[in-house]
């Protein structure tokens, strides 16, 4: 096996100094050659994501702005196209390479922005003749669908530096200002959860909270829309389960709140979209809006990756995330590189800073851990924690370098009322620039020092 993976990589990297091309490879390993197939995918379509989040990252500081195409962007899945795979047998059952680079990539991305050019152009030519406001009602929600693969699509193409890169003739703005006007706001979520999943594609859906605009952190009426929802589909509570996602984010307009949902498959491909403005008697006395937004921010705010690249995620994914009391959430990592990590807990309602164990060597301090090369492109499983209080906005920081961190841990102490490894913190602003502030002195000590980091925020509820 190890044979084969040099192998592999020494032909990437032959690839690598025969052409500038942008390459990214991931692997798998399952019990069976379809799941290590999936897993590899998953990890590809993931790191094509942070590829392209950095990318927009980058445009916005440069511009300081950020295009709301591109925002939308980085809350979905990717599609992958041109991918390369090769399946081995191994002792845990296959380990599957998946890998694509600009060269063969850029140009099935390219075409596939062409096909979806001119099926809009037909289906806005449909729209144009029709008067029924029933049929322009579909037409919208199809050509709506049909914007956000576009959208999808148009983003790697960019990374890839394909060209040339058609122009999207339809306003979605625009229509999306008629959809909401042919339908009159639900009075109720119950109705709002009737036309959200009206005419979804069959399959097995798991259902993401929907955020706030411009938010992290999903609320009670997140959790209440999930319910209003749920008894129209087929649904699995596992992420993984699935074949279908819906991804929701929510906005708050002038006597309203828009609502909005896009179906996703397993291929990050958008299949149906679908949008309700609630009433203000939806939401009565329901808890909307974001709790702790401008904390947020500053922790969002990463800086650009260096070549050290990281992920945190869970077994339900990694955005709009919402976990009762008592149920497990199991943390996940990958690296492209050896390095080192911790983990920071920001809790919201108790306003405190705390760390969590990642290391069970007795012999080791455990709350610093360790991604061996072995472990690379691929995610790890480092601890199922169960859901207790406090309960509320919680962000997980996950902190990662090439360089020992054990020196740079932040200062804790036991704390007596949540038994937990409080950072000698006064608030979660305090701990932030503590953490911070170890990261530059660890880069300070040795230029050929790296850090890299990753935030995954989630609620907690009784």
């Amino acid at each position: 096996m190890h044979q084969l993976r040099a192998l592999v990589l020494l032909l990437l990297l032959l690839g690598s100094a025969a052409s500038s091309a942008f390459e990214l490879n991931a692997e798998g390993v399952a019990k069976t050659a379809e799941l290590a197939r999936k897993a590899a995918l998953a990890t590809l379509s993931e790191s094509l994501k942070i590829e392209v989040s950095s990318s927009f990252k980058q445009q916005r500081d440069q511009s300081g702005r950020i295009k709301a195409q591109q925002a939308i962007t980085t809350h979905s899945a990717l599609p992958l196209l041109g991918v390369e795979i090769q399946l081995n047998p191994v002792k845990e059952g296959y380990l599957c390479y998946a890998w694509f680079n600009r060269d063969k990539s850029a140009p099935l991305y390219i075409n596939e922005l062409n096909a979806l050019t001119a099926e809009i152009d037909n289906e806005a030519e449909q729209l144009s003749k029709l008067k029924d406001s029933g049929l322009r009602y579909q037409q919208l929600n199809k050509l709506m669908t049909l914007g956000e693969q576009f959208s999808s699509y148009a983003a790697v193409a960019r990374l890839l530096n394909a060209t040339p890169i058609p122009a999207l003739n339809i306003d979605l703005p625009a229509l999306q200002n008629e959809l909401l006007t042919l339908e009159q706001a639900a009075p109720t979520l119950a109705i709002a959860g009737s036309l959200l999943t009206r005419d979804l594609p069959s399959g097995k859906y798991f259902i993401e909270a929907a955020l706030p605009q411009n938010g992290y952190q999903a609320t009670m009426l997140s959790r209440l829309l999930i319910d209003a929802m749920r008894p129209h589909l087929v649904t699995h509570a596992e992420y993984q389960e699935a074949n279908l996602t819906l991804k929701g984010r929510y906005e708050i307009v002038e006597k309203g709140i828009i609502v909005s949902y896009r179906a996703e498959n397993s291929q990050g491909v958008s299949v149906a979209s679908r949008m309700v403005k609630l009433a203000p008697s939806a939401y009565a006395d329901i808890a909307y809006q974001p709790d702790s937004n401008a904390f947020e921010q500053r922790l969002h705010d990463i800086p650009l990756p260096d070549s050290l690249r990281v992920a945190l995620s869970s077994n339900h994914g990694d955005q709009g995330l919402l976990f009762t009391s008592e149920q497990q959430i199991t943390l996940r990592i990958k690296f492209n590189q050896p390095a080192y990590y911790y983990l920071v807990a920001h809790h919201s309602e108790a306003d405190l800073a705390y760390l969590l164990a990642v290391n069970d060597d007795p012999t080791k301090n455990p709350y610093i851990g360790k991604v061996d090369a072995k472990e690379l492109n691929r995610w790890i499983e480092i601890g199922s924690y169960e859901v207790t209080p406090p309960f509320g906005e919680e962000n997980l920081h996950l902190i990662a370098s090439n360089s020992d961190l054990t020196p740079y841990l932040p200062p804790y102490i036991n704390d007596r009322q949540y038994n937990l490894p409080r950072l000698r913190a006064s608030n979660r602003d305090h701990a932030l620039t503590l953490t911070r502030s170890s990261q530059q002195q660890i880069t300070q000590q040795d230029k050929n020092n790296k850090t890299a980091e990753a935030v995954l925020s989630y609620r907690t509820m009784r």
